[in-house]
């Protein structure tokens, strides 16, 4: 709507309000760098991008003479503050971005800087680098570096954003001094040493003042070079220790050795950077306790890196030559010395203190050495065999049967206890007494003894009456006529002869275990027919007793769970394979028992098979029949055979008549859901040939089994 005289309130706010924006546009361009606007010239240029230097630097140079200072001359004494430069995406989110202003004399400081919105477009970001604090007297001599750890932002090409139209590597900047009141811009080209010729458009409606009387050309710059100096210095870190003010150093510099150092320096390093150099390699100064060399590298050209290194090679024999780290007496305890390169594309540092080192204290006397532990307590096991009967004692004349009987069948019988004879591995060692050359023929007794641990000892009233009657009947072999009550079945010399287990020939009774006789003239025992070869013995007690856990509720009539009275023979397939198996279900009982407190578990934790452990290489697998799957289970051998939860390794338990089948875990749901479809079972497959009453215990030709809901409870059924 156009604005007439008849609304002047309306006009006023229109004009305040485009006064402010044009305000907050110009102080938005001062912020951000989004260019000079008509700013009044600043008489400063940005004049070359060389190369990354080798420490990953990308550093600037000045022209303070570069731009006509504004035609009003208002700007020509203005400082160089801040430099806006327009960066790629790249390099925007750089945490390690750095920027450092290098002084003529080679030292630096840091300058502050951020990264801003600006440039053309909304997305454009500028570094702000602040506070340079430079003139036009100390501009041209000074350089702006900016360092990062990214290699990608250490050039010209990878950090700046070139303008629309301008080659990779021109950097854009604006140039500013302290008060923001005068700015001059700079596009230039990597490797070039001035911005592209740029005509500034005039002011409108002003007219361009006559051209000034052209200035008496200067003469060309000469090419500046990097300016680097060695420093090395010698000080005394004890003089005016004792508090009594300064003391003269004990160390000091001759003027030979500082020539000498200075020759040495100037030399290597002018030989390492020849083609390099824009003033070579001189003695810069010389006192007592300093020597200073200087030189210039060409501010672009060859890469300095070679040089670099040679530097940090040499940086140990200059310092040599300064303060040789061989000179270690009385006279320089104390004296410390440093060298350090400053300024230019060389670093490097290095330094030595001498101090005075005393012989170390003598390292304390080693501990003794530690007393060994005692041996563990060791017992002895003899069997004694004591001629008791009526005549001339012929004892001596079964020492070979006694050794023989001790040597094949007492360590089946042990291992089967869990118990240890000998030492434990392989076969046990017997020594016999009374069987030698020198004995009487006529010896009433004869034993063959073998140690095993003190801690065994709590076994050995298990092993000892089934150990003794195998022994005897290995000395008396039963006879056909009669295998059982008292003596009846055995040869009539067995009657004059007793036979004793002990801990020693001559003692009744040790510490270790009581002696233990059997001696079938005073039918102490009854006898047994000794197994067949390759039957694992069962333990005294365990005949008969399934299954072996006297913690277990055996009542057929206890817990949820029962074990189905007919074995089937099935045809098993767990794909791809067949498999002919003896299957055992498992069943509810009815009616429910009620829950007591051995049989309160609602779900079948195993099943435990009465079957011969001696047959045990006959059971080819176990296959489960569960909820979801058929699993088939190989026969691992022993593990299967020992008491869960016995003490010891598989392998040295006791194996006993027992196959447990363990885990099982089916709930009461499970085995009445499985019940009606024929599975809940857990199959035997044995080896071709095999009957079932071959390797099951249970009579008929069956099994009987032990189904587990808990510990406690663990009803028996037969199966056939």
């Amino acid at each position: 709507m156009p604005i007439t005289s008849a609304d002047p309130f309306r006009a006023s706010l229109v004009v305040l309000a485009l006064a402010l924006q044009a305000l907050l546009l110009d102080v938005a361009a001062k912020q951000s760098g989004s260019g000079c606007g008509n700013r009044p010239q600043a008489p400063y240029q940005l004049v070359s991008t060389p190369a990354s230097d080798a420490d990953g630097t990308a550093c600037f140079r000045f022209d303070p003479d570069g731009t006509p200072c504004g035609p009003d001359g208002v700007c020509c004494a203005s400082d160089l503050d801040s430099v806006n430069l327009l960066i790629r995406k790249q390099c925007r989110k750089d945490p390690s971005l750095r920027g450092s202003l290098v002084l003529p004399d080679g030292t630096s400081r840091p300058v502050s800087h951020s990264i801003q919105r600006g440039g053309p477009g909304s997305a454009g970001r500028v570094l702000v680098l602040r506070g340079l604090g430079l003139n036009r007297t100390t501009a041209g001599s000074a350089r702006l570096c900016i360092s990062s750890q990214r290699p990608a932002c250490r050039t010209a090409e990878g950090l700046c954003q070139p303008p629309t139209g301008s080659a990779p590597g021109t950097c854009r900047a604006e140039l500013r001094d302290s008060a923001g009141g005068c700015c001059s811009e700079s596009a230039v080209e990597a490797g070039k040493d001035r911005p592209p010729a740029r005509a500034k458009p005039g002011r409108p409606g002003r007219r361009r003042p006559p051209p000034s009387p052209l200035a008496p050309r200067r003469p060309p710059a000469q090419p500046e070079g990097l300016s680097t100096c060695v420093e090395a210095s010698v000080f005394d870190t004890t003089a005016g220790a004792g508090g009594s003010g300064p003391a003269p150093s004990r160390y000091s510099l001759s003027a030979a050795a500082c020539a000498s150092a200075q020759a040495l320096i100037a030399g290597q390093l002018n030989t390492a950077a020849a083609g390099q150099l824009a003033a070579p390699f001189d003695a810069a100064g010389c006192s007592d306790t300093q020597v200073r060399v200087c030189g210039s590298l060409a501010a672009s050209g060859a890469d300095a890196s070679a040089v670099q290194d040679d530097v940090y090679k040499q940086l140990d024999a200059w310092l040599d030559a300064v303060f040789p780290g061989s000179d270690c007496r009385d006279g320089t305890y104390g004296v410390a010395a440093g060298l350090s390169i400053l300024g230019g594309a060389l670093q490097g540092e290095t330094g030595r203190l001498f101090v005075r080192r005393f012989p170390p204290p003598p390292p304390p006397n080693p501990p003794p050495p530690a007393r060994p532990p005692p041996a563990p307590a060791r017992c002895q096991l003899c069997f004694l065999l004591q001629f008791v009967g009526a005549g001339t004692p012929g004892a001596k004349g079964l020492c070979d049967a006694l050794a023989r009987a001790a040597r094949d069948l007492l360590k089946p019988l042990a291992d089967a206890q869990g118990l240890v004879l000998g030492a434990g591995q392989g076969a046990v060692t017997w020594t016999q007494l009374g069987c030698g050359a020198t004995d009487s023929p006529n010896i009433a007794a004869v034993s063959v003894c073998t140690e095993l641990p003190a801690a065994e000892g709590p076994l050995l009233p298990r092993f000892l009456p089934s150990a003794l009657r195998a022994v005897f009947n290995a000395l008396f072999p039963l006879t056909s006529a009669s295998t059982a009550g008292r003596c009846a079945g055995y040869p009539a010399q067995a009657a004059s002869y007793r036979l004793r287990a002990n801990d020693g020939v001559s003692a009744g009774g040790g510490g270790c275990f009581s002696p233990s006789d059997f001696n079938c003239s005073s039918g102490s025992s009854v006898v047994v027919p000794m197994p067949p070869p390759g039957v694992v013995p069962v333990a005294p007690g365990d005949t008969g007793v399934f299954p072996p856990d006297a913690a277990c509720a055996k009542d057929a009539s206890g817990g949820p769970f029962r074990l189905q009275p007919s074995v089937q023979v099935q045809t098993v397939t767990i794909f791809p394979s067949r498999y002919t198996a003896y299957c055992f279900g498992v069943v509810l009982a009815s009616p429910a028992p009620e829950p007591s407190a051995a049989c309160s578990g609602t779900r079948v934790t195993q099943l435990a098979f009465q079957a011969r452990a001696d047959r045990r290489a006959d059971l080819l697998s176990v296959l489960v029949r569960g909820p979801a799957d058929q699993r088939r289970l190989p026969a691992p051998g022993d593990a299967w055979w020992a008491l869960p939860g016995a003490a010891g390794a598989i392998g040295s338990r006791s194996i006993g008549d027992a196959l447990w089948v363990r885990p099982v875990d089916w709930t009461v749901d499970t085995v009445r859901e499985l019940s009606g479809r024929g599975r809940a079972q857990v199959c035997l497959e044995l080896r071709s040939g095999v009957a079932l009453g071959d390797f099951c215990v249970g009579g008929a030709g069956g099994c009987s089994v032990a189904v587990y809901s808990s510990d406690t409870c663990c009803p028996v059924g037969a199966a056939a």
